[in-house]
């Protein structure tokens, strides 16, 4: 066996080597994705401590949106909000999937009702559910 050849064959190692190492070594698509659904959860719920009314009901918007975002990325059909949570049914116990629908009945009403108030304390019950409905699809 020549120079020329065993240099091949250890380059060929190398690059074997390389590439497993490649296929287990850092995150997959899936992590990625939670991980960025986590950490804008997280966001979320430190702003929903906030004593703002303002501030605490967008919590709940900005929660049943990071659902939507969150059933869109585990591939859910539907055009809307609505039809992809119709489609999740079955991802969820039936008590959190009822509560889910409430808070989400609760975010279309603050967004499209002008004379529409909740107090902060069903603010945050909604918002909770919409956080429970996200942390279970991370499952």
């Amino acid at each position: 066996m020549d120079n020329l050849q065993l240099v091949f064959i250890l380059l060929s190692l190398l690059l074997i080597v390389a590439l497993i190492l490649l296929s287990f070594g850092g995150k997959s698509k899936k992590d990625e994705w939670q991980d960025e659904i986590r950490n804008r959860l997280n966001k979320l719920i430190i702003q929903s401590k906030e004593e703002n009314k303002i501030i605490i009901n967008s919590t709940v918007i900005e929660a049943d949106k990071l659902l939507d975002h969150t059933l869109k990325l585990k591939g859910l059909p539907g055009e809307t909000m609505g039809e992809r949570l119709k489609a999740a049914k079955t991802l969820y116990p039936a008590k959190l999937y009822d509560q889910i629908w409430e808070a989400h009945k609760v975010r279309n009403n603050l967004v499209h009702e002008v004379s529409f108030r909740i107090s902060d304390k069903r603010a945050l019950k909604e918002f909770n559910s919409l956080r429970k409905g996200i942390t279970h699809l991370l499952r």
